[in-house]
């Protein structure tokens, strides 16, 4: 036992915790046979820094059956007979390229330790996967599955069974499945000499939808050669239906259904992510006469048909193609039609479709299942036509460019389960080659008003991969509450409840677009703050941000803020700096208020170190008449701030305080969070002694007998050091020096001198 937890503590890097516990019974070594069964109680092995509190691996139990003479003869490969794993939970999370909880290894490259295995189980267990880098989330519950083969051997046969109890699927934000069942047979013949990998018997059924495989996949060196076709095995329109989003509910197997579904296709090729080379596809989707009806609810969907085709047969996909010459649904009695035909996507790209139809909102809820959606009402009404080239809309040719028709809504009511009401009175969408029109009136979002009004420029460049979309946005409210808006969610993984990490935005979407802002509001209500007449005016294009002007008042404290902010999505995507440069102006302002994160702690209170933020690298020039800061009241404040590698630098900064003038320069870094270190040189002219005595905790302790002195004095002070806890220097760290010059100075009312006056008949 002692040497077993001495080989998993080494053989495991600092990314994770490892508990293993063992029980006298759990450990049986029967000398008289060769194999020995090792059985690990309540083994768990859990994350730390940035997966922390995350689980990698826990079981209720992780049996071996082993092979003994393997683990001591020479020149044999240590066997495992058999695997079993009992109520696992598996949790796998990948961040980025370079960060992924199963990273937890030293160094392998060196080592030629191998295993072989012939049999493995798991039993009720539990796996999440979230890959960040295709925003893909998968979870799975009561999974049972097992698999036999001889590894021992260089070619064999493979079989594998699982059920999965609860299988979910979030893409790109969107569920595909949701509480979904899965069972799935595959036989797989592994060839390890040549690496190929040939599906035999493959099964795969997922709720209601059956599909069959056929093929191999065979890897080379770079090259990863591709030979599989597939095709759904039954032809009822039911079994797709099942795996339709949302669609696979507790009654399913009640709904009314009609009509016939198929789904086949093929992948053939080979894959090279160096040469750019791909396999190549064709996949066929149709659907003929569809209908179905829940029992629980009011309305049906019919007229289900949709051809849906697409190929591609060059490895650079220059030549594929998507098209949709029809489909059409009704729910209940209001018709929906439309058509879609791409070609050469990756070239001068090709788009001819339209959407016809009335839409009912309120039919839908009552004909379709939408978890989480209380209530949904209104009438959207569209007929929107397009054809055109791209190189037409990249060109702005909008005379050879059709797009034309528009949508109307009225009374849309939608309300999720949860959240405040959205109420849109009227809106319209006006389409035209040159602009897009998109205006909603009277919109009541909770208890938030809002009109906007949207152009989007050349809309077909939606479709480009040479242009960007261009859209001006224009919003009035009254009154917005942002709090009301605001979900639960923190920055990287949450270890509350062992969940995994929020996905992020598409950074593509952001960066392919130029956004011009104007926005006013009368009243803003954002945490604890009350925001009077914000305004903003800016723009967003690629990866920089210009705000024009964005003034307001918040808390009696009036601001203007103007400038530039580049790589912003650099730094919220893909680890970068942000950089930029502002100007800060305001009349009054009381800094205390935002000093700690709930705004809520007065000026005598102690106060906590604030952390200057990595990756980030700002110029911020400040003008403020009238500056509340702790306890002292600063005039005509003016300062240049540097922000860089977690260190603020103070330049040039100048203000009328304390009945005199302050000249400061200063550095503040917090590289070090629990001892920040600082630097400062201070030029102080005309200073009263009874104000600065009053007003400064320092000149306190350095200097108490200034309390007794009725005056001005100058001073040139250089002083470095750390900061304690509550942002007070560390008197021990401190490195002073400089002078003080009194004016017009004379002690009154401290005892030793005045008695020594009076002694001495001096006034």
């Amino acid at each position: 036992k002692d040497k077993i937890l001495a080989y998993v503590k080494e053989d495991i890097n600092k990314s994770v915790h490892a508990t293993v516990s063992f029980s006298d019974a759990s450990i049986s070594f029967f000398r008289s046979f060769p194999d020995m069964q090792i059985s690990i109680d309540s083994m768990e092995i859990t994350g730390l820094d940035e997966f922390d509190g995350i689980t990698l691996y826990k079981a209720v139990n992780t049996s071996l059956d082993i092979s003994l003479l393997s683990l001591f003869k020479k020149n044999i490969t240590p066997k495992i007979n058999s695997l079993d794993l009992d109520t696992p939970e598996i949790n796998v999370i990948i961040l980025d390229k370079t960060h992924a909880n199963y990273l937890i290894m030293k160094d392998t490259t060196k080592s030629n330790y191998t295993l072989q295995l012939e049999k493995y189980t798991i039993e009720n267990g539990k796996l999440t996967y979230q890959d960040n880098t295709m925003q893909l989330i998968m979870n799975m519950e009561g999974i049972n599955h097992n698999g036999t083969g001889d590894f021992t051997q260089d070619i064999f046969d493979l079989e594998t069974n699982t059920v999965i109890d609860t299988l979910n699927v979030v893409y790109m934000g969107t569920s595909y499945l949701s509480n979904a069942t899965a069972d799935i047979k595959a036989g797989i013949n592994i060839n390890f000499p040549e690496k190929k990998y040939t599906l035999r018997n493959n099964d795969i059924k997922v709720n209601e939808f059956q599909i069959t495989a056929d093929g191999y996949v065979q890897m080379n060196g770079d090259n990863i050669f591709t030979d599989v076709s597939f095709k759904s095995a039954s032809e009822q329109f039911k079994s797709i239906l099942s795996i339709v989003p949302n669609a696979f509910t507790k009654d399913f197997k009640d709904i009314q259904t009609k009509g016939s579904a198929s789904i086949n296709g093929l992948v053939k090729g080979n894959y090279n992510s160096i040469k750019g080379e791909f396999p190549a596809f064709d996949i066929k989707i149709n659907i003929t006469d569809g209908f179905f009806k829940y029992p629980t609810l009011t309305q049906s969907v019919k007229d289900i048909f949709a051809d849906i085709h697409i190929k591609a047969t060059r490895s650079d996909y220059k030549d594929m193609f998507v098209n949709i010459p029809a489909f059409r649904l009704a729910f209940g009695n209001d018709p929906i039609s439309g058509k879609l035909t791409a070609s050469n996507l990756t070239g001068d790209q090709k788009v001819e479709g339209s959407l016809h139809g009335k839409i009912n909102l309120q039919n839908v809820l009552q004909a379709f299942p939408m978890a989480g959606v209380n209530e949904l009402s209104g009438v959207i009404n569209c007929a929107l036509d397009f054809k055109a080239k791209m190189s037409d809309v990249n060109n702005k040719n909008y005379g050879a460019i059709a797009f034309s028709g528009g949508a109307t809504g009225h009374n849309i009511v939608y309300r999720g389960k949860g959240q405040p009401y959205i109420k849109i009175k009227t809106s319209e969408a006006i389409a035209s080659p040159a602009v897009f029109v998109f205006t909603a009136k009277e919109m009541q979002l909770g208890k938030s008003d809002l009109s906007i009004h949207t152009e989007v420029v050349n809309p077909l460049a939606l479709f480009s991969t040479e242009k960007n979309m261009d859209i001006k946005i224009k919003a009035t409210s009254s009154f917005v509450d942002l709090n009301e808006w605001q979900t639960d969610g923190t920055k990287g993984v949450s270890n509350s409840n062992n969940s995994p990490a929020p996905m992020t935005i598409d950074e593509n979407i952001l960066k392919n677009t130029n956004i011009t802002l104007n926005l006013n509001s009368k009243q803003t209500i954002f945490n604890q703050f009350s925001i009077q007449n914000i305004n903003l005016d800016g723009k967003l294009a690629a990866n920089a941000m210009q705000i024009n002007d964005m003034s307001g008042v918040m808390d009696k404290n009036d601001f203007r803020l103007s400038g530039t902010v580049i790589n912003a999505y650099d730094y919220m995507f893909n680890n970068g700096i942000v950089d930029g440069k502002l100007t800060f102006t305001s009349v009054n302002f009381d800094a205390n208020k935002f000093m700690t994160s709930d705004g809520a702690k007065g000026p005598d209170e102690p106060r906590q170190v604030i952390p200057v933020p990595e990756k980030v690298r700002l110029s911020i020039l400040a003008d403020i008449k009238n500056l509340t800061y702790t306890n002292l009241h600063l005039e005509d404040f003016k300062v240049n701030m540097d922000v860089a590698n977690q260190e603020v630098a103070l330049r040039n900064m100048e203000t009328k305080t304390l009945g005199g003038v302050l000249l400061m320069d200063g550095l503040y870094n917090t590289t070090n969070l629990l001892n920040p270190d600082f630097s400062v040189k201070l030029d102080m002219s005309k200073i009263k002694f009874v104000e600065a005595i009053s007003k400064i905790e320092i000149l306190k302790k350095l200097a108490p007998i200034a309390a007794y002195i009725d005056g001005y004095f100058n001073t040139t002070l250089v002083m470095k050091g750390k900061l304690g806890s509550q942002m007070i220097p560390d008197l021990k760290s401190l490195d002073a020096s400089g002078f003080l010059e009194t004016i017009s100075g004379s002690l009154k009312g401290f005892n030793p001198i005045a008695t020594l006056a009076d002694k001495l008949g001096i006034p």
